[in-house]
C-alpha cells in the first residue's frame, strides 16, 4: 500500500515525519524500530483527528468518525503489543517479509536481521 506524506503540509508533517522514518528503519531492518515510529504517528491521529471513541455504542450504530476511531485504535494497539512485551504479547511476532521484494539479497547485508 502507498499512502502519501505531506512533509511540507502543517500540521499532517509530524506524523508524516514519523511514517518516514519507520519506512527508512525498515530498510535497515530494524522492524520493532519501525513500529514504534508507526505508533507515533498514530498517537498524533489520536490527539488531532477529532474522531471520537464511540464508547459501548453498538458497531452497526457507529458514526464514519466513530469507526475510523476504531480502527486507528486496532492498528494502535497491534503496534503496542510490539513495543510491550508482557504476559500475552511477549509470544507476538513480527517480521518484514523479504520474499516478497524483488531483490531480497539488498537488505540487511552483513548484518542479522532483527525480525
Amino acid at each position: 500500500m502507498q499512502v502519501p506524506f505531506p512533509l511540507e503540509d502543517y500540521p499532517r508533517a509530524e506524523p508524516a515525519r514519523h511514517l518516514r522514518a519507520a519506512q527508512r528503519r525498515l530498510l535497515d531492518c530494524d522492524v520493532d524500530g519501525a513500529i514504534l515510529e508507526a505508533r507515533r504517528a498514530l498517537e498524533w491521529i489520536k490527539d488531532h483527528s477529532g474522531w471520537m471513541w464511540p464508547g459501548g455504542k453498538d458497531r452497526l450504530q457507529r458514526t464514519q468518525d466513530e469507526r475510523w476511531a476504531w480502527i486507528r485504535f486496532a492498528v494502535e494497539d497491534q503496534t503496542s503489543a510490539a513495543v510491550h512485551k508482557d504476559a500475552v504479547t511477549s509470544a507476538f511476532s513480527y517480521s518484514h517479509n523479504l520474499e516478497s521484494r524483488p531483490n531480497p539479497e539488498r537488505f540487511c547485508i552483513g548484518r542479522t536481521p532483527q525480525f
